[in-house]
């Protein structure tokens, strides 16, 4: 499972002190020369040959003097992630369906003939996040103005082989920055920046038609059908129509190359009850059908909602496009694309990302300027990689706030990050550092991901239900749910006595948030959260409170619930005495199998099934009374779905857990029946001031804590969170980064 890729991202200690991007002489002396490309625009996943053209400008090149030209940038990650240089032809290496990038030939020569020396700062073995660039000197002989340095990519004259792979993602205004020296001056940066495209295949793939989960009656839907391509880029030139299946009123919509491959088709959806899925053909034969949409009467809503989310992505791109607007290409195919609902950009930990700093602080603005409640939710957060700092299992655990103005953790290191965060029995292990950020107004979810490839800590100590309340159940790397009898599974979690909620995610290095076409490894795991409403104090407070569920990528409809002398939803912990469960299960495609699973609290203690159901159907649900045996459990449901036809694999959903106990008092422990001594007349054993801290009585629809440990204190939240506060944050921080200071007009 561990792909060659997978252990290029799981840098060590030595990478950390790997060579970081220099700052250029910018206010030394005006660039001379200039520079272009031969080609601009390339087709995702293929095999390039360009040139890059540097035009000696007025100074003129005498010996000695030299180019350097940068490797483009994604977001703290170099293209080596695609593509990687050899200066040897012998070791051009072919393309493969493996998530590895193929090597390819780089040759540099001059327009006159002039001898140059063309070196790398690294070779083809290095990381993914080692700043990398090319060093062309003037060996001998002058050049004058007009003459030029070509330096090819993928120079395939001594082989097919050795062209330069491009992504698999389609880019926008990919810049390959250069700097000269001339006359043993400091390098100074081009005023000229090349730039290409990398534009999607043009055989169209699927419609990706997504909607709302739940609509009121009356209102009916904004359906977003995006034309991909096999690899889930928009087919930005697509033209022709999109109808939609006479069920739904059969009105078609027009799609011009101005739509960029994607469009906004309306149904109206008028019967209260009704599961709706909308199919839409395009005039070319391509099709897609909808996610289930819960059509509700208007009258009784739902008390949550189902958001979709993706909150594990590393890497991607921005840009500033022709009316000096920024965007940030993860978010456009998150939001604009896919159609999810809130994502987050998860960011390694210091210091291993290129421009770590200024990578942290346009995520933080694009946390503020690309969120807007209703619409969309960009989170903040970082992924923090414990087997730096610990040794064997400590694993890899993501961080996200309740704000856009938290600092990015680093990795213990006594040299350059002392202050880091340390192993879990550390004086500053992760939930020592959430503390920290506690302290100065931060509330922090702390998600353990990829837990049986990455290692892990879940007993003893580092059991810790106030900031870790959800888990990664499922990503690129697999699923963690299975085999359950392994040290590190999430089912071993559970019965270790960590109370997780469950998410899935992508842990996609490409920035593609959601894509449903991750073919060069598994497919990408969605994260549904339940919340009132779509704002950030929503998201994270469902994520604490685990009010989650997870999938392999399809929007799957899924509910857990209890009924024991009063309701239970997923996520909670109650005093139970004879539970019954009731669960219903809304798919994309036909429901083949619903298992109502459980684990008894206890170290080494197995999973055991309850009852399975065979609904062969869309839409499904069911209940069944559980002899409980006093022993506090987790109960959790598994869903099983057939394939769908584009992807070969069954689709799989897993509740969050609900939590059986005969303990009272402990915080966090519902009691809906009443069964515990009153304190206070309050019968979930808390005081009614305590309501703030997010535990309240179970009839309430405010969300709950669940937390086996004392709850934190009151804390405001920041919506916007633009100013530093305690956080150690600062304004001139933001305001470092030149590419935001043109952020959309």
């Amino acid at each position: 499972m561990l792909a060659w890729w997978v252990l290029c991202l799981l840098p060590g200690p030595l990478d950390w002190h790997a060579e970081r991007r220099p700052e250029p002489d910018r206010g030394g002396r005006s660039p001379s020369g200039t520079a272009y490309l031969s080609e601009d625009q390339f087709v995702v996943n293929e095999k390039a040959s360009f040139e890059y053209h540097y035009v000696v400008g007025p100074s003129g090149m005498g010996p000695g003097d030299s180019l350097r030209i940068e490797d483009p940038l994604f977001h703290g990650m170099t293209w080596a992630k695609w593509g990687r240089i050899t200066f040897d032809p012998d070791a051009c290496t072919s393309q493969t369906d493996a998530q590895s990038s193929s090597i390819g030939l780089m040759t540099a020569r001059s327009s006159t003939g002039a001898a140059v020396t063309v070196s790398r700062n690294v070779d083809e073995t290095a990381g993914l996040n080692d700043y990398a660039y090319t060093d062309i000197v003037l060996d001998a002989d002058v050049l004058v103005e007009g003459d030029e340095i070509v330096v090819t990519y993928g120079d395939v004259s001594l082989g097919e082989n050795c062209g330069f792979e491009m992504s698999d993602r389609a880019w926008h205004r990919v810049e390959i920055p250069a700097y000269e020296s001339i006359g043993g001056s400091a390098l100074a940066p081009l005023s000229t920046v090349p730039s290409f495209d990398v534009v999607a295949e043009s055989v169209v793939k699927t419609l990706l038609v997504t909607a709302p989960s739940q609509v009121p009656a009356g209102v009916g839907a904004d359906l977003r059908v995006a034309v991909l391509d096999a690899l889930g880029n928009p087919i930005e030139g697509w033209e022709g129509a999109l109808s939609v299946n006479d069920a739904y009123g059969g009105a078609t919509t027009s799609v011009t190359a101005d739509d960029h491959g994607v469009a906004m088709v309306h149904v109206n959806l008028d019967t209260a009850g009704e599961v709706a899925r909308v199919t839409v053909a395009g005039s070319d034969g391509s099709v897609g059908t909808s996610n289930p949409i819960l059509v509700y009467d208007p009258a009784t809503p739902p008390e949550f909602n189902v958001y979709w989310g993706d909150l594990h992505v590393h890497h991607g791109h921005s840009y500033v496009d022709d009316s000096g607007a920024y965007v940030d290409e993860n978010i456009a195919y998150a939001r604009d694309v896919i159609g999810l609902d809130f994502s987050s950009e998860s960011q390694k930990a210091e210091p291993i990302e290129i421009d770590g700093a200024s990578l942290w602080a346009e995520r933080q603005e694009n946390c503020v300027g690309e969120s807007e409640d209703g619409r969309y939710i960009a989170m903040l957060g970082f992924e923090w990689m414990g087997d730096h700092i610990g040794g064997a299992n400590q694993g890899h655990h993501n961080f996200y706030f309740d704000t856009c103005d938290a600092p990015i953790g680093a990795h213990y290191d006594a040299v350059e990050s002392p202050d880091g965060i340390g192993a879990f029995d550390s004086t500053q292990g992760p939930y020592a550092y959430a503390a920290q950020l506690l302290e100065s107004g931060i509330q922090t979810v702390v998600i353990p991901h990829a837990t049986l490839y990455t290692g892990r800590s879940f007993g003893g100590a580092s059991v810790n239900n106030e900031v870790r309340t959800t888990a990664e159940v499922y990503s690129e790397w697999g699923f963690d749910m299975v085999p359950e009898d392994r040290v590190g599974s999430i089912p071993d979690a559970l019965a270790q006595g960590n109370r997780m909620g469950f998410i899935a995610a992508s842990d996609n290095h490409d920035g593609w948030m959601g894509n449903p076409f991750s073919v060069k490894n598994v497919r990408s795991g969605l994260a549904a959260v339940r919340s009132p409403a779509l704002t950030r104090a929503g998201i994270f407070e469902n994520l604490q409170h685990r009010n989650t569920y997870a999938t392999t990528g399809e929007r799957m409809l899924v509910d857990l619930s209890v009924d024991d002398g009063g309701a239970v939803r997923m996520g909670q912990e109650y005093v139970a005495a004879a539970p019954t469960f009731s669960w219903s299960a809304h798919g994309t495609q036909r429901i083949t199998s619903v298992k109502l699973r459980t684990v008894a609290i206890g170290p080494g203690n197995l999973p055991e099934t309850v009852q399975t159901w065979a609904p062969n159907t869309l839409d499904a649900s069911g209940s069944v009374d559980y002899v409980w045996d006093g022993v506090d459990r987790a109960v959790w449901l598994d869903v099983v779905q057939l394939a769908e036809p584009l992807y070969g694999d069954a689709d799989e959903a897993w509740s969050s857990p609900i939590w059986l106990t005969a303990e009272c008092g402990r915080a966090g422990v519902q009691d809906p029946a009443g069964r515990c001594p009153s304190v206070d007349s309050d019968t979930n054993g808390d005081s009614p001031e305590d309501s703030d801290s997010g535990r309240v009585d179970s009839d309430s629809t405010a969300p709950v804590d669940d937390s086996d440990t004392a709850a934190p204190p009151p804390q405001g939240r920041c919506s916007g969170c633009a100013s530093a506060g305690d956080s150690g944050v600062t304004g001139a921080l933001l305001l470092a980064v030149a590419l935001l200071s043109r952020r959309r007009s």
